[in-house]
């Protein structure tokens, strides 16, 4: 249980902080891009009513994914 991680953590340092950083990417994207996608298509695709809504509409739907789109593409574009 112990021995891999230790020698991962000896021979490669950096490991875990590149583990995280890809970990904040996939995060991004669950967390922020699949939401709103979920929202856009109940609303505007599928029509569903429901007793809670936000309000902003689709101006701020859109400036949401774009700005989630752009932090993925930074992240990446930092790890290359």
């Amino acid at each position: 249980t112990f021995l891999p991680p230790l020698l991962i953590v000896l021979f490669y340092p950096n490991a875990f902080i590149g583990a995280l950083s890809y970990a904040g990417i996939a995060c991004l994207v669950l967390l922020v891009c699949l939401p709103v996608l979920m929202i856009w298509v109940g609303r505007y695709s599928k029509q569903l009513k429901g007793p809670l809504r936000m309000p902003g509409g689709r101006v701020l739907l859109t400036v949401e994914f774009v700005v989630a789109i752009v932090l993925v593409i930074l992240a990446v574009w930092q790890k290359l």
